[in-house]
């Protein structure tokens, strides 16, 4: 399981080139101890399971696998109970089964407090869990997650007969195994597979190409306190479609700008140091997001 952390190098591809204040891989902690979430991140895509509850426990086990490369988790949605209940999300590399127990194996994300969209009537819709997840995999990782709450009966779950940790839902990009209820903080398994009921957010963060400027190339650098966007001279038209957003890991916006010949410098010096997402939108279809550090 890895991270993008960057140093001075270079990152290419085609049909457009983007050179960002150096990227390698290098495996880092995914712990993310937040104070509080006032902005959930950005999602591109989402993966559902199915919203028709047979049971309810504290919380569910379930894998999340990675069918590419690139691919960035953002937030999870459940079927949850009516009311506002407190809510837990913990995270481990690797399955869940054999660790149903084991609170030592799992890292906790983050507690929040959550207002279910179900009413008094069970009518089986998702809430979104306001946790930004921001954990990034390639092709074959395993990552299992444990939505938990501290009162009985708040996770929802449906019975099935596919066996513990088979594929429960799948696209292009990622699977969502059958889950394992557990009742009480790492207590009970449940002994019989589960289906949990929610969504997996996501975005797919491979370079795409775009056709009308593959003979062109986008670069962006870092000089000091300044982030450098560059487009060719020719490229005036596809510079006034360009924006440019800077986002921290939490997924607020620390920064937002169109991209134009008159405006391609973007002083960075009141953003705090750290690590922060460089998204460049082509367009209202076209996107490229890479992780710098600015220092």
């Amino acid at each position: 399981m890895k991270l993008w952390r960057c140093n001075k190098s270079s990152y290419y591809m085609k049909p457009f080139t983007i050179f960002v204040a150096a990227c390698v891989l290098t495996v880092t902690s995914y712990a993310q101890n937040q104070a509080s979430v006032n902005q959930i991140q950005s999602a591109c895509d989402s993966l559902n399971t199915l919203y028709a509850y047979t049971y309810l426990n504290h919380g569910a086990m379930f894998n999340v696998v990675a069918k590419k490369n690139n691919i960035q988790l953002s937030y999870l949605s459940a079927n949850i109970k009516n009311g506002t209940n407190s809510y837990s999300l913990y995270y481990k590399t690797g399955s869940y089964l054999g660790n149903e127990s084991s609170q030592s194996s799992w890292t906790l994300i983050n507690t929040v407090s959550v207002t279910s969209n179900n009413t008094l009537t069970i009518n089986n819709v998702p809430t979104q869990i306001p946790i930004n997840i921001s954990l990034n995999m390639n092709l074959g990782d395993t990552i299992a997650f444990y939505l938990v709450s501290p009162t009985l009966a708040r996770v929802y779950l449906t019975s099935t007969t596919i066996p513990f940790t088979n594929e429960a839902a799948s696209d292009s990009a990622l699977s969502i195994s059958t889950a394992r209820s557990i009742y009480q903080f790492y207590g009970t398994p449940f002994s019989t597979p589960q289906i949990w009921n929610g969504t997996v957010a996501y975005c797919d963060l491979t370079p795409v190409g775009v056709e009308d400027i593959e003979a062109n190339q986008l670069q962006i650098s870092q000089l000091d306190n300044t982030l450098l966007l560059s487009i060719p001279n020719s490229q005036t038209t596809l510079a006034n479609k360009v924006k440019f957003t800077l986002l921290d890991m939490y997924g607020h916006i620390a920064m937002q700008d169109f991209v134009s010949n008159d405006n391609s410098s973007f002083d960075v010096s009141s953003v705090s140091k750290g690590v922060y997402v460089c998204q460049v939108s082509i367009g209202s279809t076209h996107s490229l997001s890479k992780k710098i550090v600015i220092r």
